[in-house]
């Protein structure tokens, strides 16, 4: 778990914005979404079929309020469009790796073999 909560963050902190397309209840997608609006990224979502398990996170996050609601790729291009001039107005990276920085603390328990 804990190898999945770090590649959320990593993810998070390098994207613009995530979009979370499936995810059950208890779905890694949810590590994802949860570090992308600690740092202050924004989540989007895109609902499936009510009826079917791994479409119950997007739904979750967008009616908790936690993600905007994407019907359509376009969607998504004018959300990442904003989130790109709102970010390099904000502060931006000088270099890719500078992202690295807003992850903070790595867990306690690394001592997992790469």
């Amino acid at each position: 778990r804990t190898r999945f909560e770090l590649r959320g963050r990593i993810l998070a902190a390098l994207s613009h914005a995530t979009v979370i397309v499936e995810g059950g209840t208890r779905s890694s997608a949810r590590y994802v979404a949860r570090d992308a609006r600690s740092l202050q990224r924004h989540v989007l979502a895109v609902p499936g079929p009510v009826t079917s398990l791994t479409s119950a996170l997007p739904h979750e996050l967008i009616q908790q309020g936690r993600a905007t609601l994407v019907t359509c790729a376009q969607d998504v291009v004018d959300h990442l469009d904003a989130a790109v001039i709102t970010d390099r107005q904000a502060a931006p990276f000088a270099d890719p790796f500078d992202a690295f920085y807003v992850l903070g603390p790595t867990p306690a328990d690394n001592s997992e073999g790469a």
